[in-house]
């Protein structure tokens, strides 16, 4: 995941590049457009007329700098390529900026020992122990950073992370080292709603008989901290096989298990954007027509003036930034457009989330 912008970067690019297409010109001498730039989720096309009538193929590559387009149809299919995507880019960066979307929420560890607090050896059994995290309903990702391990002596091992209906998601091999505090980096991502799974717990932890004479040392009654959408508590449950615990029936304990875990909480919008990426349909045709226009207005090739009279030019900016009528009426233009289509777009992705503070041992 990247944890630059609140989402997947290339998840979502993937799925908004891909919902307007190129339509193919009927005009001979600019029928280039290639099968893949024709692909369009939505049965839309920027150059279809719909958005602004300046949006057409033709102006696109007659006004744009580099002259080897026009007879070059793989380099032309590649700018229209690249226009396209780094106009789904453009609306993303818009609607969820770093105001209006704050992405980092939290970070911390788990358990804080408190001063003086006296270790004990966990005597083992042949359960299935760790921690239990317990997400928040919502639009977040969350980060497990690293895995604190504090035994008695150095063991190999195997750490497992388990959701609670899509089964085992990962294994490490940890060793420790005996009474010295070991930092294991883990790297991965857990959430409430994914492709691999959706609501449930999640569950980070080891099988005690894969220890041998190895003991974890616990502080017991360890503060547990509080955060506003997530909750982890320690806990204990049977085995019901080597590989396989109950993950219904668990007792929550006092115990760490020789376990602390850093974790960081983002806001991350991945699946929402993904199964919402209609809704910015109308947001990309209108960012296009305003790139078109810089295109057409902007251009140094002469192929502009030829094509596009200085009369044109001035209306197609005025059509850019809005003008005012012969009875002082304001007409907005496309910059005022997209400024009210960015702003519904947000609020329908922004509304409030579900935060949740549990107590220690709930």
């Amino acid at each position: 995941m990247s944890v630059t912008n609140g989402y997947n970067d290339t998840v979502v690019l993937s799925a908004l590049e891909t919902r307007i297409g190129w339509k193919q010109p009927t005009d001979t001498d600019y029928a280039i457009v290639d099968d893949d730039n024709q692909v369009s989720a939505s049965g839309k096309y920027f150059n279809s007329n719909s958005f602004h009538a300046s949006l057409t193929i033709q102006n696109i590559l007659d006004c744009q700098p580099d002259e080897q387009l026009l007879s070059n149809p793989d380099l032309a299919n590649e700018y229209l390529s690249d226009l396209r995507k780094e106009n789904a880019l453009s609306a993303l960066t818009t609607v969820f900026n770093a105001e209006s979307t704050p992405q980092f929420i939290e970070s911390g560890l788990i358990f804080e020992k408190q001063p003086f607090m006296a270790k004990s050896l966990e005597a083992n059994g042949s359960s299935f122990v760790g921690i239990r995290f317990k997400l928040a309903e919502g639009d977040f990702a969350y980060m497990l950073n690293n895995v604190t391990l504090q035994f008695d002596s150095a063991k190999t091992f195997n750490l497992h992370l388990y959701h609670e209906f899509a089964g085992l998601i990962k294994t490490w091999s940890v060793t420790t080292v005996a009474d010295t505090q070991v930092i294991k980096n883990l790297d991965e991502i857990i959430k409430y709603n994914s492709s691999v799974a959706k609501d449930g717990v999640w569950f980070l932890g080891y099988y005690q008989t894969d220890l041998g004479s190895t003991k974890a040392i616990s502080y017991g009654n360890c503060d547990k901290e509080e955060y506003k959408t997530f909750s982890a508590s320690p806990f204990k449950s049977n085995a019901t096989s080597n590989t396989s615990f109950d993950k219904v029936t668990y007792g929550l304990t006092n115990s760490t298990y020789g376990l602390n875990v850093e974790v960081s909480a983002y806001r991350d919008l991945t699946e929402k954007i993904v199964t919402n990426a209609h809704l910015f349909d109308n947001l990309q045709g209108l960012m296009m027509v305003q790139k078109c226009i810089d295109i057409i207005t902007n251009s140094p090739r002469s192929n502009r003036t030829q094509r596009v009279s200085d009369a044109n030019v001035n209306y197609l900016i005025r059509q850019l930034n809005g003008y005012s009528t012969s009875e002082n009426t304001f007409v907005k233009g496309i910059i005022h457009k997209i400024a009210a289509e960015t702003n519904q777009v947000r609020n329908a992705f922004l509304g409030k989330s579900k935060n949740m503070v549990i107590s220690c041992y709930s």
